[in-house]
């Protein structure tokens, strides 16, 4: 034999070799670190996972607080809104003379409804109510407000009547 024959045999036994290492030692070597590393990563999560219980029960008592401060339950936004307004009524002496069906449109994707009622009162105390609302519920915001003085004919007795419109998006 050549020499140049040797020295093929010689680099072609190498690189066999190379390859027969390679399939029978390192990627079975390569495949049981990968499955170590995706362990090691699953333990680090279920060792946080005691904090992780303990930060989102904190969280949803503070969400529960939340929703209470709001007087807001399971029940729809209308009922919610129509206890609220009573609720405020009766504490600032007021009359909800009419509480109308929302009117439900969407606009750009988004679906806004809007709730119209009638209120009879003082004017502070309607304002008051007002105020409540916009601040302490997550009703939306009064888009218009029309104040009307009327008067009672048979008792000849003058009284204020507010209109709102109030729009929440959801």
């Amino acid at each position: 034999m050549k020499s140049k024959t040797r020295f093929l045999f010689l680099v072609g036994g190498a690189l066999l070799l190379l390859l027969l290492s390679y399939v029978m030692a390192l990627s079975k070597t390569f495949a049981v670190r990968k499955d170590y590393n995706g362990l090691k990563k699953e333990e680090r999560l279920y060792k946080d996972v005691s904090q992780q219980y303990k930060i989102l029960s904190q969280k949803e008592v503070y969400y529960d607080s939340i929703l209470t401060h709001m007087n807001l339950t399971d029940t729809s936004l209308e009922n919610n809104l129509l206890k609220t307004i009573n609720e405020e009524a009766a504490n600032h002496n007021l009359k909800v003379k009419d509480f109308k069906t929302p009117h439900v449109f969407l606009s750009n994707g988004t679906k806004q409804v809007s709730y119209n009622f009638t209120l009879e009162g003082g004017y502070t105390a309607i304002l008051r109510l007002l105020y409540t609302l916009e601040s302490t519920g997550t009703f939306g915001e009064i888009i218009h407000l029309n104040f009307q003085k009327e008067t009672d004919f048979r008792t000849r007795r003058k009284y204020l009547t507010a209109q709102i419109l109030l729009q929440s998006i959801q």
